[in-house]
């Protein structure tokens, strides 16, 4: 039978409930197996759904081993906030905390109040992280254009060291030192399609000689394109094919017979009939 049953939080699930003896959970005395068939609902109703078990009841605060049990809460410490008392053993409680992770987790309250445990091991992950990281940026595609610049110039291993170290082409100081030097100056790429690339194809990897630019931008600019000047505008023989609506071959044709640039550039194609 039901001896007692006052209004107050209830402790943990029933591990025997359907022995014939006097079993007390907090303010719930129940004596045989049929109070306790008629109280498991109540019990699973009053669960903790981070600890998944029943709170212990603290009003009134119980003492044990003569010393007064200190209630913890509601209190924060670190990133921890106690939500119940979860155990008592002598004069020491353990207390179901919810961290700022809403991960729970069960902590005595000597290492709460010392400061030993201020979250559920996140912050220990979380300083981990931020001190196994130099920038954050390495997941960039501007991180990368940055390291295959450094390899092209400075590793004689690289496949296209000749082209580029092998030539005298260097990295100013600035963009050695860091990657976060070279993103403040040169930004986020406009595209996925453009890349570095540098104004005077002679010059060096520097702030006032680089912008972004498409591959076909930097076909333009390669050494061995033959560049072409009609009344004072200058492009390239590709440029000029698709300004004129000549064939790319039909031009370099008339150049390699001895054409000059003007005969080359205006003299109009003949279509066969």
């Amino acid at each position: 039978m039901l001896l007692q049953a006052q209004p107050a939080l209830l402790t943990r699930p029933l591990k025997s409930p359907w022995r014939c003896t006097t079993i007390t959970r907090g303010a719930y005395h129940i004596a045989c197996r049929k109070d306790a068939r008629a109280m498991a609902p109540l019990i699973l109703a009053s669960r903790c759904d981070l600890c998944k078990d029943n709170p212990l009841p603290l009003d009134p605060p119980p003492q044990h081993g003569g010393r007064l049990l200190i209630d913890l809460t509601g209190q924060r410490f670190g990133r921890l906030i106690v939500q119940h008392l979860f155990k008592r053993k002598g004069g020491m409680a353990q207390w179901c905390c919810l961290c700022d992770c809403h991960t729970g987790t069960l902590v005595w309250g000597k290492k709460l109040r010392s400061g030993l445990t201020r979250s559920c091991q996140c912050f220990r992950r979380d300083a981990g992280r931020i001190n196994s990281t130099t920038h954050g940026f390495s997941h960039l595609r501007e991180h990368r254009i940055w390291y295959h610049m450094l390899a092209r110039c400075t590793n004689p291993q690289h496949t296209h060291y000749q082209y580029y170290g092998g030539r005298g082409i260097t990295i100013c100081a600035r963009w050695l030192l860091c990657f976060e030097n070279f993103f403040a100056d040169m930004g986020t790429a406009p595209s996925s399609l453009h890349t570095i690339e540098r104004k005077d194809n002679n010059g060096h990897y520097s702030p006032e000689n680089c912008v972004w630019a498409t591959r076909q931008e930097q076909m333009n600019n390669r050494r061995v394109n033959v560049v072409l000047s009609l009344q004072e505008h200058t492009m390239t023989l590709k440029q000029w094919s698709v300004y004129l609506g000549i064939t790319y071959e039909t031009l370099r044709g008339r150049l390699s017979r001895g054409w000059s640039v003007e005969r080359t550039l205006l003299t109009p194609v003949m279509h066969r009939a």
